[in-house]
């Protein structure tokens, strides 16, 4: 049993009819995309993999902190090319010699302020981490299959898109602009169930940026509720989630938790019971 601001957390589990069943879907979501244009139905329509995976579309990553990374998108055809982008998705350290020369600079464009609570990028000159940094798992509102989330990349002209992001790696460094990255798809990085739904969910704005890390930790790397409410208030820095979690966001993981396990499994089962499944 432990107590923070006069309220007693005993068997965290008990407590969550302190939490109201629906969780708010407004919350705020700084995210942002930028260099596209409206849905074109005469142009020629992928997913985000498939895209890459042919060479129709070029994806550099900067990590700019634990909570958000840009994506500088480039239509690499002569055609318009509309670009279906997934739910969720990961990002993954990749080694100098095989990232680009240098973190993405974008010329041109609006300087977006970090979300609040992020820590600044490190002053130049920092040395190298010792070790690889977390993998990260992101979240996108633009991947409803609707046409007006369906955007088109104009030929040979880069688009950049800002989305938040988890670390998925509960003990290695934390991302900072210095590191390389590369996408990936979700299930090349881990199969654990409902980790794909909770960046889905931080992406759609359902649950709020600590909610999401604390689910994400819990889940991924089975870090227990008590340890990451502990590091939420005593933790070292990059070792947790920023300091000063709430009850009330602890719920909302354990919750949120619950309910993209729920939603995993009811994709298997659903796959299962498909008519290509039986006999």
């Amino acid at each position: 049993m432990f107590r923070r601001g006069g309220l007693v957390l005993a068997g965290v589990g008990l407590m969550l009819w302190l939490v109201p069943a629906a969780m708010a879907g407004n919350l705020k979501v700084d995210q942002h995309i930028s260099g596209v244009e409206k849905f074109d139905p005469k142009a020629e329509t992928v997913r985000f993999f498939e895209g890459i995976d042919a060479g129709q579309i070029e994806v550099r990553v900067t990590a700019e902190g634990a909570n958000q990374c840009r994506f500088r998108i480039t239509n690499t055809t002569e055609q318009p090319l509309n670009v279906v982008m997934p739910e969720a998705f990961a990002v993954v350290p990749v080694t100098l010699a095989d990232g680009p020369d240098e973190p993405i600079m974008i010329e041109d464009e609006e300087e977006l302020p970090p979300p609040e609570g992020d820590e600044p990028p490190p002053p130049e000159g920092d040395d190298w981490p010792p070790e690889d940094p977390q993998k990260l798992g992101i979240g996108c509102p633009y991947a409803d299959g609707s046409e007006i989330h369906t955007f088109c990349f104009v030929p040979k002209r880069a688009a950049l898109l800002q989305l938040r992001s988890v670390c998925l790696e509960h003990d290695r460094p934390g991302p900072s602009p210095k590191h390389h990255y590369e996408v990936r798809p979700m299930d090349q990085v881990t199969n654990i169930k409902g980790v794909y739904e909770i960046c889905s969910m931080m992406g759609r704005g359902e649950i709020d940026h600590q909610v999401a890390q604390v689910a994400a930790w819990h889940l991924n790397n089975q870090i227990t509720w008590r340890q990451l409410w502990d590091e939420s208030q005593n933790g070292p820095a990059g070792f947790g989630p920023r300091t000063g979690m709430t009850p009330r966001q602890l719920f909302e993981a354990i919750e949120a938790v619950e309910k993209a396990v729920q939603q995993s499994w009811g994709k298997v089962t659903g796959i299962r019971r498909s008519p290509k499944s039986v006999g």
